[in-house]
């Protein structure tokens, strides 16, 4: 690398040092205050954790079932940073947390510059906004991404990856299925590639083969658990299979804004990607946890990458494949990933598929220092450098620099504005209240009012409550 670029990676490297550091600030002292964070991640995470055990809070009985059935791989790791840290609020140290170990990952995967990279993704409206927000969406992506670059790297080199590469491509897919459910399809579809490559080249496919073998339990633990349990490995979502309807208790969410429902799902991921019907620009609400837009607009749900920088991102890449194998063969893996990820279900709601953007900038910011090293200097400084700058002041200011500002919000105000204390006054140590005020059920807890004793039941159903 001439010196001029490794300068110009240095000074990126400034810049992700300071967004993390802000970032991981923020969440240090503002607490969640998402839907999905009381509702059952952090509720998962402090009872996986033996923080709040299940005599202290039971949950209702779709709860339960969820509880015993999702992959719960990201919720362990939060409660653990909960235990270890002494408060709720570090749970959303993972989301930062996440970025920095996958950009050190993919340093080493791909040689992609990590402070090159963790500018990139910050600059993603989402990314942003679940960097300090304790949902589990983006590690659990992050894991699918570095296993799609490493299956890049796998059909740029000319011999098969050794087994410490395998096993790591192994460790990625199962953090990621492990995690999150929608991401076993993904995964899987990697790992074939990863696998068809692998023993098209070696010279000891019976080895390799006993590897991928072996290791396809580890990924699909989760489901594999369920179809034994249960009779459906997608456990408690409805499931038919040639025909036939696997148990189930819940059935599949969706959330398709009625303008699109008349078209496919891919063009509904397009959609999404142009962010039809969103906020106008300049509305700080345009870029949220969730997307959630009111009922009158036609975008609830979609949009959250950032419109402008999926297009730049996507003409960088298209720029950038033809001037050299690996860019050609970064075009080919791309192209299916968009493939796979295009027909998923709800892939307009893009926060359940940041892979599909986390992956194209990694692409654009690798290859883009490639052409540094090349001395191609416009190429490289506009993709490296240019480009994931020029859409993180728009992000930024796109969200009123919110996400990357360290409000206070500590836990304890979050009590405070949610639990009725007289609620509680006439429950005697020992005792048993039913409490139905989703999310916020969950912070009844005695754990959470000390030196108190009684076991809360999150729920409305009287069946759960005796």
């Amino acid at each position: 690398m001439p010196r001029a670029g490794r300068r110009l990676l240095f000074a990126l490297s400034l810049v992700a040092g300071g967004l993390v550091a802000v970032i991981a600030l923020r969440a240090w002292v503002h607490v969640s205050s998402a839907w999905d964070v009381w509702y059952y991640h952090l509720p998962f995470a402090a009872r996986l954790a033996g923080i709040v055990p299940k005599e202290v809070a039971t949950f209702d009985s779709l709860n339960e079932v969820r509880y015993q059935s999702f992959p719960r791989l990201a919720e362990l790791l939060q409660g653990l940073l909960w235990r270890a840290l002494g408060r709720p609020e570090a749970a959303s140290l993972l989301g930062v947390g996440s970025v920095v170990a996958a950009a050190a990952a993919l340093k080493k995967i791909a040689r992609a510059p990590a402070g090159a990279l963790v500018v990139a993704w910050t600059a993603i409206p989402t990314v942003m906004i679940h960097m300090s927000v304790a949902y589990v969406d983006l590690p659990a992506n992050l894991c699918v991404t570095a296993l799609a670059l490493l299956v890049h790297r796998a059909f740029v080199e000319r011999r098969a990856l050794g087994p410490g590469w395998i096993a790591a491509a192994i460790a990625l897919g199962a953090l990621a299925a492990n995690a999150k459910l929608i991401m076993a399809p993904i995964a899987g579809v990697a790992l074939g590639a990863l696998a068809a490559r692998t023993l098209w080249l070696s010279r000891s496919r019976a080895a390799h083969f006993a590897g991928f073998a072996v290791g396809a339990p580890v990924v699909l633990a989760t489901q594999l658990v369920n179809a034994i349990r249960f009779g459906n490995p997608a456990y408690p979502v409805e499931v038919h299979v040639f025909g036939r309807t696997l148990p189930w208790v819940e059935t599949p969410y969706t959330e398709i804004p009625p303008r699109f429902e008349p078209y496919p799902q891919p063009v509904r991921f397009a959609a999404s990607l142009a962010e039809i019907g969103l906020r106008e620009l300049g509305d700080p609400r345009r870029y949220s946890v969730d997307q959630w837009m009111p009922p009158h607009m036609d975008g609830n749900r979609m949009g959250g990458f950032g419109h402008v920088y999926v297009a730049a991102a996507l003409v960088a890449l298209v720029a950038l494949a033809p001037r050299s194998r690996e860019g050609r063969v970064a075009g080919v893996i791309f192209a299916a990933l968009t493939a796979v990820v295009c027909v998923m279900p709800q892939s307009h709601v893009l926060r359940y598929y940041l892979v599909w953007m986390l992956t194209l900038t990694a692409l654009v910011v690798t290859l883009g220092a490639r052409e540094l090293a090349r001395r191609r200097w416009v190429a490289g400084v506009v993709a490296t450098a240019v480009l994931p700058i020029a859409a993180l002041a728009y992000t930024a200011r796109a969200t009123d620099l919110w996400y990357l500002t360290p409000d206070t919000f500590r836990f304890a105000e979050l009590v405070a504005d949610h639990v009725d204390a007289k609620r509680l006054e006439g429950v005697p140590d020992g005792g048993r209240v039913c409490v139905d005020h989703q999310p916020w059920s969950f912070l009844y807890a005695s754990t959470f009012h000390p030196p108190r004793r009684y076991t809360v039941v999150l729920s409305h159903d009287p069946a759960d409550c005796r």
